[in-house]
């Protein structure tokens, strides 16, 4: 007869399993790309994972999940576009290095079709941890966002890559050589996305 531990050990299996699929099925695990901003002058890569759905419950359950965990999270809810009778869409997401690397070491043995984006993302958290504070990004750092956002197959907004054309071409103002740098490798990084998705197509 399985004892308690056996059988608390098989129900955590069971809730990482279920949470594994959430991500892989509504979710995302990627490398942001955070612009400069009025309060921030310095731009920055972040790690995410996230879910979103308009079914409360599907968010309840990995909330419950990364609780049982120990793992802090954010949850909000975002309205879901402006149509009248739109549902709400509900977002869940971890960005800090630590949460990040808590739930994909947690999820991974789980993973099938965002295997490669958690080993992605964990080389890049692993990399920026062992850099010194506030270190400029690598060359590596930079194809790991290429890498990991190409697997994904998603195209930066037209309104995003004009803005950071017209960032680099503003003459009323000096950028910081990491700035002029991110905006430079987002552009090339655009580019190259809008390639290799045309060619996939």
């Amino acid at each position: 007869m399985p004892s308690i531990r056996q059988n608390n050990e098989h129900e955590r299996i069971i809730r990482l399993s279920r949470l594994a699929m959430l991500i892989e099925c509504e979710g995302s695990i990627t490398i942001g790309m955070c612009p400069p901003t009025k309060t921030r002058n310095r731009p920055a890569l972040r790690a995410y994972v996230g879910i979103t759905n308009t079914a409360a419950e599907i968010i309840e359950e990995a909330k419950d999940t990364l609780i049982s965990e120990g793992i802090g999270f954010i949850a909000r809810p975002v309205r879901y576009g402006k149509s009248a009778g739109r549902k709400n869409r509900l977002d869940l997401n971890l960005q800090s290095f630590n949460r990040v690397v808590c739930v994909l070491t947690a999820v991974m043995p789980y993973l099938r079709s965002k295997r490669r984006q958690a080993e992605i993302v964990l080389e890049f958290v692993t990399s920026r941890q062992a850099s010194p504070s506030k270190a400029p990004y690598s060359e590596r750092e930079w194809q790991l966002v290429t890498e990991v956002r190409k697997l994904n197959g998603r195209m930066p907004g037209h309104k995003a890559i004009t803005k950071a054309n017209a960032r680099l071409q503003a003459t009323d103002r000096v950028l910081q050589p990491r700035t002029v740098e991110y905006f430079e490798r987002y552009l090339a990084m655009c580019a190259e996305l809008k390639a290799a998705l045309k060619s996939a197509a």
